[in-house]
């Protein structure tokens, strides 16, 4: 049910996050980049949880580059993201709990 009435959250907290959130989501996925690098020339590591670690880099760099604005407009684009991180988190899930890492797979 829908109204026409609503409280717009102000806090200078809360509009100091939303300004950095730029910075912030480049700052994390240039970690998960270099994280996934790391695991790629580790020789003992599994391939597969670089190889999702660099999908998850390459698409919250995609989606802070690109796509900015385009994810509030279109729903689909919206929910083609989230399934792709969806689907990359349940692949690092299961690798990690075929290495016998339940705590982190969990």
């Amino acid at each position: 049910m829908t109204t026409h009435y609503f409280l717009p959250v102000i806090h200078p907290a809360f509009e100091v996050l939303k300004k950095s959130s730029r910075v912030l989501h480049f700052i994390g996925a240039s970690i998960i980049l270099i994280n996934g690098l790391f695991f790629f020339n580790e020789h003992a590591t599994a391939k597969l949880l670089s190889y999702f670690q660099l999908i998850t880099a390459t698409e919250i760099y995609l989606v802070l580059f690109f796509a900015g604005s385009l994810l509030i407009d279109s729903q689909g684009l919206n929910v083609f993201f989230r399934v792709t991180e969806t689907m990359t988190l349940i692949g690092i899930a299961v690798t990690l709990f075929s290495y016998d890492h339940l705590g982190l797979g969990w």
